[in-house]
């Protein structure tokens, strides 16, 4: 089972992406023309995900805590990792941002010049140039409204429990003057487990979005240090009783199948 479910939703993303590379290409052209913040063609990809993630028969999404993001205000959203189906699932918490990625997915034939198209924030690692470059892009993307996603560790997860955080997004805040918004996920990890791209398990994706955090500009590195563990006790905290309803929540699933 698990190969023919992992055969089909490679065939939603290979036939979704097909699908919308007409709509890609107009919303390119005008991201050219007008659209110069590249606001449409975000959208689209956006829609893409939700699309996938609503067309894969395993997988159930639930948002919970987004009245906390108020309307208009640009966040450093910052989300724990736990899947590659995070990616495409995030695209429900329905805030308009822009993922920030590290330089080598941008070598990826297709993929990479779909991150370029739509304006995603690049970083290379170690270099201070791209560092500089990345400040002022996030910055320009927050002072037009949107929002930047930051997986708060770095990387995902090969265990399942959240790692130490990266102080990345908390500097960003500091230097910008733009609230953090965590966004906290459960569920996923049992979706594709780390290296493999077969689709294994249900689950019941679960993000709840905690109250925003500002790191004050005069902060120092100390201070941004006691934030950043701050919220990731809490953050901690509210992933371990999500992760327990998760999984009750497939359990009832599971059941209410075999009683059919």
């Amino acid at each position: 089972m698990p190969l023919l479910y992992s055969l089909w939703a490679w065939i939603v993303i290979v036939g979704l992406t097909i699908l919308f590379v007409p709509v890609n290409a107009v919303a390119l052209a005008l991201s050219l023309l007008i659209d110069h913040d590249r606001r449409f063609i975000l959208a689209v990809n956006q829609a893409w995900c939700r699309w996938v993630g609503i067309a894969q028969p395993l997988w159930r999404s639930e948002v919970r805590g987004i009245d906390k993001a108020r309307p208009g205000q640009a966040y450093i959203i910052c989300a724990n990792h736990l899947s590659a189906a995070d990616i495409v699932l995030c695209a429900f918490l329905d805030l308009p941002f822009r993922w920030v990625a590290k330089h080598s997915l941008y070598l990826v034939p297709l993929f990479g010049w779909q991150l370029w198209a739509m304006g995603h924030l690049v970083i290379r690692r170690g270099s201070r140039s791209s560092r500089r470059r990345f400040l002022e892009r996030a910055r320009r993307t927050l002072d037009a409204g949107m929002g930047i996603l930051m997986f708060a560790e770095g990387t995902r997860t090969r265990t399942g429990h959240m790692q130490p955080f990266k102080p990345g997004a908390f500097i960003i805040a500091r230097d910008t003057g733009y609230p953090i918004l965590p966004v906290v996920i459960a569920g996923t990890y049992d979706a594709m487990p780390p290296e493999e791209i077969l689709l294994r398990n249900r689950i019941h994706c679960l993000f709840e979005v905690l109250d925003p955090v500002t790191v004050p500009a005069g902060a120092t590195d100390a201070d941004i240090d006691r934030i950043m563990n701050g919220l990731r006790d809490r953050m901690v905290e509210r992933n371990a009783a999500m992760e327990a309803e998760a999984r009750t929540l497939v359990e009832r699933w599971n059941l209410s199948l075999r009683r059919r």
